[in-house]
């Protein structure tokens, strides 16, 4: 029997290098390569975030039967300064959350409940990241650190301020040999 089937993959890896280094046989990748896209993260396409929140919210605001999307401008301002590190998926789910509770209200900057005081803001232009110049181990044990003295070393609120689940959190700590936590 005949079919007409097309395959859709996507992936965060660079399928190149994994050919290159052999984790992925070429062959397999030959076959599934005919048209290959490069998407850059959301944070990379800042002018895309405000289109994508109101078709977002336009598409939740009428599944749900709730009034027209409107966005304040403190509110398009947080959507834009956010640097999405969970992409396409944590917009569409801020964009949920906050017009299920705002029922219909105006979306304010504080509506949007984006996580907490260490909310990933990409840097303006010409600035410096503070952890410049580290190793990426470095960095990430830093900002463990960081995130856990902010917290009193409660893990939770450090892994949700971080964006990580507490199994993550616990896990990287271990990695790290850093103690504590409650």
């Amino acid at each position: 029997r005949r079919i007409g089937a097309w395959f859709i993959a996507a992936t965060n890896r660079d399928v190149e290098k994994m050919v290159a280094d052999g984790s992925l046989r070429a062959d397999l990748y030959f076959r599934l390569n005919v048209l290959g896209l490069k998407l850059l993260p959301l944070r990379e396409r800042a002018a895309d975030i405000l289109p994508l929140a109101v078709y977002f919210g336009r598409q939740i605001a009428r599944r749900y039967g709730l009034p027209e999307l409107t966005l304040e401008a403190s509110a398009r301002a947080a959507l834009e300064a956010y640097a999405w590190p969970g992409n396409l998926r944590e917009l569409k789910h801020v964009m949920e959350r906050a017009i299920l509770l705002a029922g219909g209200a105006p979306l304010t900057a504080e509506a949007l409940l984006l996580p907490g005081d260490l909310a990933p803001v990409r840097p303006a232009h010409g600035e410096g990241l503070a952890l410049e110049g580290m190793t990426l181990e470095a960095a990430e044990k830093a900002l463990i650190e960081a995130a856990l003295r902010r917290t009193g070393h409660n893990v939770s609120e450090a892994a949700r301020q971080l964006g990580v689940t507490r199994m993550t959190m616990r896990y990287r700590m271990k990695q790290h040999r850093i103690e504590g936590g409650v």
